[in-house]
């Protein structure tokens, strides 16, 4: 077993409601690393800024240019995995096992993953077949994820700047608390 602290940015609101009941899996289609929940943990940056970034990015609407909500809070959760059941993307080792499965899962399926699917699609349906192919649990990646600054500077970097776990199964997240909460202006 692995036990992980993860830290969810989100609204004040939502964090409230996380905390009378528990975490809800996200299931949109565009999701990084698949269907779950998402977490930032120890890695290349740190990861309760990074959730509170996250959390103050959200709440800015770059269209109306208008706020969604107006104080943010991240959530600091202990999370507990079966490393088994893990696919971690943040070693070598992890991205070999991953490409190889990838190119597997392509051969065998590669009519059926059909290009008519949104590209920005692409990797929620390829991590959420790879989860239900070797029953795994979560996924750790590293990522390029904008914080405010360069969601308004509108820039497409690729270098990851941040470690990113999704959570597949809710009954991995335990213990959760606020671990901090402010405006987001």
């Amino acid at each position: 077993m692995v036990n992980l602290e993860g830290f969810h940015g989100t609204s004040a609101a939502a964090g409230k409601s996380i905390l009378a009941s528990q975490f809800k899996i996200s299931c949109k289609e565009d999701e990084w690393l698949g269907f779950g929940v998402y977490f930032f943990v120890q890695g290349i940056s740190d990861p309760q800024i990074n959730a509170a970034d996250w959390a103050k990015a959200q709440a800015y609407d770059l269209t109306s240019r208008s706020y969604k909500y107006e104080e943010y809070c991240v959530l600091k959760c202990s999370i507990t995995l079966d490393e088994g059941r893990m696919i971690d993307l943040t070693d070598m080792d992890g991205l070999v096992r991953f490409n190889m499965l990838k190119k597997i899962y392509f051969d065998k399926i590669f009519k059926d993953f059909e290009l008519s699917t949104p590209p920005k699609e692409h990797n929620c349906k390829l991590f959420n077949a790879m989860i239900s192919q070797i029953k795994g649990q979560s996924v750790k990646h590293n990522l390029y994820i904008k914080n405010t600054r360069e969601r308004r500077m509108k820039l497409q970097l690729n270098v990851p700047n941040t470690t990113v776990l999704c959570v597949h199964e809710v009954g991995c997240c335990g213990a959760t608390q606020i671990a901090e909460k402010g405006a987001v202006k």
